[in-house]
């Protein structure tokens, strides 16, 4: 016990962690993020698909800076998921294998697996963005993960300091993902070596099980929200 204690001690005064904050769950069942400026909730899980919506609002300065905020995910691809997204309402840029496009409401964008791809919701939008996400086979980036992975980068946003890159790559290895700005080789040597070892051995997960009780632990606030603890 005494040398778990010492380890852990040793991890957070070389490691320093954001304090984990909780997520508001709004009247429509969404995790809310960032102000309000985001919000997410599942649509299907289960071991064949995961699909998840978003809403973005794009005059939020944090949403509006596009591709320059942790918002939206850096340049990635998936090396066993097949990914779709379709804009429900609005614009989105994205990059698809080197390629940059603009997408409207209406637009399936198909990701297979190994494509390197991100998007960002366009600045000019009046209205709120809505898009839909869906992943198949439904493990790896599954919605425990994009619970815990938002549940980490709104603590990062409410503390205004940045994700630290052993944390980005413990939750690319997690969800079985590479960095795209690298040959793909290279991508998956480093997520294996940053993500699944250093980064785990400096105490930072790819899932965090507060994160993962929107249905069990609930508390409300004096607004009627409530909090996932």
């Amino acid at each position: 016990m005494f040398m778990l204690r010492l380890f852990k001690f040793v991890q957070d005064l070389l490691f320093p962690k954001v304090p984990l904050v909780p997520m508001k769950v709004d009247e429509d069942g969404y995790y809310v993020q960032f102000g309000g400026a985001r919000r997410h909730k599942t649509i299907r899980m289960d071991e064949g698909e995961y699909t998840f919506r978003c809403e973005y609002n794009p005059k939020d300065p944090f949403i509006s800076a596009g591709r320059e905020t942790a918002a939206f995910p850096l340049l990635h691809w998936h090396r066993n998921q097949n990914e779709w997204f379709k804009v429900i309402q609005g614009r989105v840029g994205y990059v698809l294998n080197g390629k940059e496009g603009v997408v409207t409401e209406g637009t399936l964008v198909t990701l297979k697996s190994g494509d390197i791809h991100t998007f960002w919701v366009d600045p000019t939008n009046e209205d709120n963005v809505i898009m839909e996400f869906t992943v198949r086979p439904g493990r790896g980036l599954d919605e425990a993960w994009v619970d815990s992975f938002y549940g980490v980068i709104n603590s990062c946003y409410e503390a205004k300091k940045p994700m630290s890159l052993l944390q980005a790559m413990v939750f690319c290895d997690e969800a079985i993902s590479a960095p795209g700005n690298v040959p793909k080789p290279i991508g998956i040597f480093l997520s294996w070596l940053f993500g699944g070892i250093i980064g785990r051995l400096a105490g930072y997960k790819g899932i965090y099980p507060q994160y993962c009780k929107k249905n069990s632990v609930k508390v409300v606030d004096s607004k009627g929200q409530t909090e996932v603890m």
